[in-house]
This record gives C-alpha cells, sequence and structure tokens, in this order.
C-alpha cells in the first residue's frame, strides 16, 4: 500500500523551461542582445545545459564547473567572446533570479492538493536546498511536501541510488509502500529503478500511458 510519494521538482512539479526562459530574457536584454537574438540564445543555452547536467550526473564535471561553463559556452558557440568572469556574472544573476519565478506545470497545484493528506508528499531533488526551497515557497507549495530531499543534503545526486536510500530513510519510508515521479529517464528513472523504488514516468510527449508512464499530471489522481 502506497503511503509515501516522492517527488522531482524542476521539470516535474517547477516548470524550468517556462521560469529560466524569463530569467533569461532578462539577462539577454542586459548582456546579450547586441550579439545574438533570443530565440538563438535560449534555444543554445538549453542545449549546453543539458549537456552539462548530464556531465554533473555522471560525476564528470562539479556544480561549480557547470556554472562556470553554461553561459561561456553558449555564447562562444556563436562565436561571441565572453570571459570566465563574465560567464560567472551572467550565471550569478540567472541564480539570483530563477528561484523568484512561480509558474509550475500543468496541473501540479490540482494534483498535489488531491494527493495532500492521502499521502506522505516528499521531493527528491539534483538542485541546492536553498534555491529549491525558494522556489517552492514563491510558488506556494512548499507546504504539501514533509521532506525535501537535495543533492547537498544527501551529498549524492541523481541518478546515484544513494540519494533515494537516503531521502527513503529520512522519510522513515520503504521502497514497498512508496513511489517516485520524475521526468528525467537516466537521473529519475535509472536512479529510482536502480535503487529498488517504484517509478512513475512523467513525459509529457509520451504516445500512449499506463500505470507507469504519464504524459500529463493529473492522470496521477488515476492511478494514485
Amino acid at each position: 500500500m502506497i503511503k509515501h510519494i516522492f517527488f522531482d521538482l524542476d521539470h516535474t512539479l517547477w516548470d524550468f523551461e517556462r521560469n529560466s526562459g524569463v530569467c533569461l530574457e532578462e539577462i539577454h536584454v542586459n548582456k546579450i542582445k547586441p550579439y545574438l537574438d533570443f530565440e538563438t540564445f535560449t534555444g543554445t543555452f538549453r542545449r549546453v545545459n543539458r549537456g552539462l547536467w548530464r556531465d554533473l550526473e555522471q560525476n564528470l564535471i562539479t556544480h561549480d564547473e557547470l556554472r562556470r561553463r553554461r553561459f561561456k559556452e553558449t555564447l562562444e558557440t556563436h562565436s561571441v567572446s565572453c570571459t570566465d568572469a563574465d560567464s560567472l556574472a551572467m550565471n550569478e544573476e540567472f541564480m539570483r533570479l530563477l528561484p523568484h519565478q512561480t509558474y509550475l506545470m500543468e496541473g501540479a497545484l490540482e494534483v498535489l492538493e488531491y494527493l495532500h493528506g492521502k499521502y506522505n508528499l516528499h521531493i527528491i531533488s539534483n538542485g541546492y536546498l536553498d534555491i529549491q526551497t525558494r522556489k517552492m515557497t514563491g510558488s506556494g507549495i512548499l507546504s504539501y511536501f514533509q521532506e525535501i530531499i537535495t543533492s547537498d543534503v544527501a551529498d549524492s545526486r541523481k541518478p546515484d541510488p544513494a540519494i533515494f536510500q537516503f531521502a527513503l530513510r529520512k522519510a522513515n519510508a520503504n521502497p514497498e509502500n512508496s513511489v517516485y515521479v520524475g521526468d528525467d529517464e537516466i537521473a529519475d528513472k535509472e536512479g529510482a529503478q536502480n535503487a529498488g523504488l517504484p517509478f512513475i514516468w512523467f513525459n509529457p510527449e509520451a504516445s500512449e500511458t499506463n500505470n507507469a508512464v504519464i504524459s500529463q499530471l493529473e492522470q496521477l489522481k488515476e492511478i494514485l
């Protein structure tokens, strides 16, 4: 019997693409506009950022390296010169703006309202506790959750099974009475499965859905 539901945050409940787009637009206006149009800038940034996050999840780079490189590599892809200092300054502005954005994925609030009180809800995130807490506070969802497990708290990050095992201990839960919901096929799906934690894959691009794959968050009401 399910008692605990663990959620990923970014891209699953909190709309990272939309929220980051607001921040990138401000950075573009202030720093990038003379050199690169907004669509090209954001498209390249998202691709570079995803690649660096994948390297981070495989322990190929550090979090500090990701933050230093993502704006620099985005601009240098288009032959726009960018020093490490300028890249870090843009990243600092990005990280200052990001936690204050409040867009949620479609159906997130309704699903949390439905699940809250029926289950114990928790977060497992590769972000940092202070930033993720601010995101959740600003978007009005912090009160739904009991435990917020982040990479700095657990000293491990998805897909390492250790962060899932840490989260289970912290929540006084076990794989038999828990389920994890996330969007990433490697960090979330492989990580949870390697930890023996049942997984529901939130994949908005899925053409077919069932009890293990959903394309809309509100489908959780039918499963749980």
